[in-house]
């Protein structure tokens, strides 16, 4: 049984961390996002580490491991989005996608890491599979010198 194994934290026991008013968010956003957003990385270490609520096996199989962008932050098998299988290639069903339930609906979203070059192709194919009406992209196409997502638009523009 495989499991998630999350890369190693500093918690500071001695911070708590309380919701932020509606009417604060844009100041606290500003605050913690400067010198590089050195104050939401302080947060995030400060969460508990090391719980999972599921496996990963499928994410984990030698030929979905080059799927992943980074080896610690992997889609539960159950809840996976899963692609539609292409020749019988058993991995060509993967990639790191996950359903997530909203508030009144189950599987009302899915997370998706930032396509890598060679999972463009995957990752349009589950927009495509799954009716996805709506993309929102949370990350820069690089942080901290380090390519997070593909430029899957411009992807499009090329081969479309």
């Amino acid at each position: 049984q495989q499991t998630v194994v999350l890369l190693p934290r500093s918690p500071s026991a001695s911070k708590t961390y309380f919701p932020i008013p509606v009417d604060c968010l844009e100041e606290e956003t500003r605050i913690r996002s400067a010198d590089d957003g050195k104050l939401f990385r302080e947060e995030f270490n400060s969460l508990p580490s090391g719980y999972t609520q599921g496996i990963c096996q499928e994410a984990n199989k030698e030929d979905n491991r080059e799927k992943n962008r980074y080896p610690n932050i992997l889609p539960y098998d159950h809840s996976r989005v899963v692609l539609t299988q292409l020749d019988g290639n058993l991995c060509s069903d993967y990639i790191n996608a996950s359903y997530i339930h909203g508030y009144t609906d189950n599987n009302k979203f899915i997370a998706a890491q930032g396509p890598k070059q060679d999972t463009v192709a995957d990752f349009w194919r589950m927009i495509w599979e799954q009716k996805t009406a709506t993309i929102v992209m949370l990350t820069n196409l690089k942080e901290r010198k380090e390519v997070t997502a593909y430029n899957t638009f411009f992807y499009i523009y090329i081969y479309i």
